[in-house]
């Protein structure tokens, strides 16, 4: 029993584990004989080599409304908390008791990784692509900056243009026009591109070939090409994630309350 309740523990904290993680100072009987209760029990599953916690609250059995009531109230109040994880979701809804609440965020976090697997790891998935962008962006731009300094040490404003080069790159292998360098041009003694100002009008030149030279270099190009890949797949996981997290919030206002669990379910719930 006490290996029963140790596994189940561990798995219902992580979500997933390999059995040398789950056998640690258990005997492989022992371990095998307790997954094995476990799986009887339609609690654990076993996906590829590693033991998943899987907890259904549409399996489960209330022993009355009131119960069933109290869950399907706690899962409305969890699926708020979608939009402030998945953009877009509540797009189809104005229900007023549907609107973001990001306090829930967690607990709404905790159902998906016990309840939706699959849903939770695209999810990390996402994150972990979204960060991966931003860093070879802050990449890119620094590198830029770094050579504006270099080549116009006078100028004010290599924020801006590194931003908009790093902008006009990826628009180009977009198939758009490079609307930071269109837009170069003299005001009296002002050199711009809307809305930015950028220096003196003695700058215009040096820094229209200090762009030009930028946005159609091959290796700023590879670089933004990883970037604008990635930033595809991230979209077109993110259009995914959006549409079934929107596909639980309509079960959950439909009447069935969310599957898995969290610190905050009702305790009335059996199995």
């Amino acid at each position: 029993m006490d290996a029963i309740v140790r596994i189940a523990r561990l798995l219902h904290e992580k979500g997933s584990a390999t059995p040398e993680e789950l056998m640690s100072g258990i005997s492989r009987r022992t371990f095998y004989r307790a997954v094995s209760v476990l799986r009887d029990a339609e609690v654990v599953v076993l996906e590829g080599r590693a033991y998943q916690w899987y907890d259904s609250t549409a399996k489960s059995v209330y022993r009355n409304a009131f119960e069933a009531k109290l869950a399907l109230d706690h899962s409305t109040r969890i699926v708020t908390a979608l939009q402030s994880l998945m953009a877009g979701v509540f797009a189809y809804s104005a229900e007023k008791d549907l609107l973001p609440r990001v306090e829930y965020s967690e607990d709404a976090l905790a159902h998906l990784r016990t309840g939706y697997r699959r849903l939770y790891e695209d999810y990390g998935k996402a994150g972990n692509m979204k960060r991966e962008i931003s860093e070879g962006e802050s990449e890119f731009r620094e590198d830029v900056r770094a050579r504006l300094i270099g080549a116009l040490p006078e100028l004010s404003s290599g924020g801006v243009v590194a931003d908009n080069i790093l902008r006009d790159v990826k628009e180009v292998l977009r198939g758009h026009d490079p609307s930071f360098l269109l837009n170069l041009r003299v005001e009296g003694d002002e050199v711009r591109s809307n809305p930015h100002f950028l220096g003196r009008k003695e700058l215009a030149e040096p820094l229209r070939r200090f762009i030009s030279e930028e946005e159609q270099s091959t290796v700023n190009r590879e670089s933004c090409g990883k970037i604008v890949d990635l930033e595809n797949e991230y979209y077109v996981l993110m259009r995914r994630l959006e549409k079934e997290a929107a596909a639980l919030v309509r079960q959950v206002i439909n009447g069935t309350p969310l599957k898995g669990s969290c610190p905050m379910c009702p305790k009335a719930r059996i199995g």
